[in-house]
């Protein structure tokens, strides 16, 4: 069994019995569609597990985020600071909104309120111990700034998210398309839908679609019940 691209939307065009679909582009559009799709069931997809660092500076609270990171961004985890001589984490910041950010920093905010609703107004006292991280734009600001004796310069900022995957190109596979190959087979098929007017195929694929989707689905919830971490495998 070919999990490769190539292998993949040459299986749709057997399918289909339409090589003519396959040499003019309509199927690798329709490969392109449902891989998306099936990233799509999830926010947290192993699969799609990515890091973006930068070093720590005295007197700085604003980092400039890569556009690579940016353009495939999805879903914040989480914000650390990592000793790399250590290779551990040694502090991690509350990802918060901006705003709030913004007041902390202006001092509008008591930190030991900040998850009232609405937060306190109160003047802040702010615990140094306290770090605070919001993503704005394609900048990662940071509360409070470090200072030239914190602990914590010269240290990473490291920055864990989830990322949009690139559909893979000829003759490669990844993650979706080795352990979701069915779910992206009749995903795909079902775009042929206007070059097959009122052909009984595109029921069975959309049911055997759903069942795929099921069964990728019921995997990760199989995960949280065993107790784990309710994040796929892949």
């Amino acid at each position: 069994m070919d999990s490769t691209r190539t292998g993949i939307t040459q299986s749709i065009s057997n399918w289909l019995n339409r090589s003519d679909l396959l040499n003019n582009g309509f199927i690798d559009e329709w490969f392109d569609t449902a891989h998306l799709s099936c990233q799509r069931l999830r926010a947290d997809w192993k699969a799609q597990e990515d890091t973006w660092a930068e070093t720590l500076q005295a007197n700085v609270d604003t980092y400039a985020i890569g556009e690579t990171a940016l353009a495939h961004l999805r879903k914040p985890r989480e914000i650390y600071v990592y000793n790399q001589n250590t290779g551990f984490p040694v502090a991690f910041y509350q990802l918060t909104d901006i705003t709030i950010l913004r007041q902390l920093a202006m001092g509008l905010l008591n930190v030991t309120n900040i998850n009232q609703v609405p937060p306190s107004m109160d003047p802040a006292v702010v615990d140094p111990d306290s770090l605070f991280a919001a993503i704005w734009r394609d900048e990662l600001k940071i509360f409070p700034k470090p200072t030239t004796t914190s602990q914590y310069i010269n240290l990473q900022i490291r920055f864990d998210f989830y990322k949009w995957l690139t559909p893979p190109a000829s003759n490669n596979f990844d993650w979706f398309t080795t352990w979701c190959r069915d779910y992206i087979i009749y995903r795909a098929l079902e775009e042929s839908a206007p070059f097959l007017i009122n052909d009984v195929r595109l029921a069975v694929w959309t049911a055997k679609r759903q069942q795929a989707e099921r069964e990728v689905i019921g995997f990760s919830t199989d995960a949280e019940i065993g107790g784990q971490s309710l994040v796929m495998l892949g």
